[in-house]
């Protein structure tokens, strides 16, 4: 048996019959939406909350916990900095998105 299982830290597990074996396979070769930080498709809260994590790093002049694909994605607004403004974009596109604004877009609220 073998069996493939990606996630958005670009791990790839492995499982085969005699044990598994853990493989990077380039998480910058994957496309992220803007605003989706852990690739689960859902730009939400948890997407926000990511953000701001990383954009307090940033700013306290550390690295992010970011790879390079999910800080394009954090970078909602395009100004070239991850800060809290993506942060509020995300928050209000979810908010729309929860009260059933199906047909917005995330830049709408840029």
């Amino acid at each position: 048996i073998n069996l493939l299982v990606y996630d958005v830290q670009s791990v790839v597990v492995e499982i085969t019959g005699s044990g598994y074996a853990l493989t990077d396979v380039g998480l910058n070769d994957v496309v992220l939406e803007s605003g989706d930080l852990n690739g689960d498709t859902n730009i939400n809260a948890s997407d926000a909350s990511e953000l701001l994590v990383n954009a307090a790093l940033l700013g306290a002049g550390e690295n992010a916990n970011l790879y390079d694909v999910q800080m394009t994605a954090a970078d909602v607004n395009s100004d070239g900095i991850v800060d809290a403004s993506d942060a509020a974009v995300i928050l209000q596109y979810a908010a729309a998105i929860g009260a059933g604004q199906s047909d917005v877009k995330i830049e709408d609220f840029i």
